[in-house]
């Protein structure tokens, strides 16, 4: 029998509460919200069904030391997923980082150096990809119908 991955959502807003709890659930042969964290009282209540067994947290450092957590899937403000994700990753957990994964050219370095020093640990989620209008999109500009693209 398979293991779950045991998750936690950091960010409990529009993002991490309906969109990514919800693509976790889509699979719960693979996953399991263990927990949730966010700093704003309002995000923590009135969460989804996803969250019902979940522990919520106020701080990252209250999620990062639930023993549970095995990976963080970050889902704050798109200036803070950088440095989230090192933080994740310094507290021994995987990480998936919502897009944008970083918003400078030095949030890119930082987060390559982690990938060498965290290998296999570090994720990006770009959930759009596989949908069937970005996918026609692909064909179109792949067919060369509109020039070089």
């Amino acid at each position: 029998m398979k293991r779950k991955i045991k998750v936690g959502i950091l960010g409990l807003g529009r993002a991490g509460r309906f969109m990514h709890a919800a693509e976790l659930a889509l699979s719960p042969e693979h996953f399991e919200i263990v927990a949730g964290c966010d700093n704003a009282p309002d995000r923590r209540k009135n969460l989804p069904d996803q969250f019902k067994d979940a522990a919520v947290y106020a701080s990252l450092d209250e999620m990062l030391a639930d023993e549970r957590v095995e990976m963080v899937t970050v889902a704050t403000r798109n200036l803070d997923h950088t440095p989230h994700a090192i933080r994740c990753l310094e507290a021994g957990k995987y990480v998936v980082v919502d897009k944008p994964v970083a918003v400078t050219p030095e949030q890119i370095e930082v987060l390559r150096a982690a990938a060498k020093k965290y290998p296999g640990k570090l994720f990006f989620r770009y959930n759009r990809r596989f949908e069937p209008a970005f996918c026609h999109v692909r064909e179109i500009m792949n067919s060369g119908i509109i020039g070089h693209v």
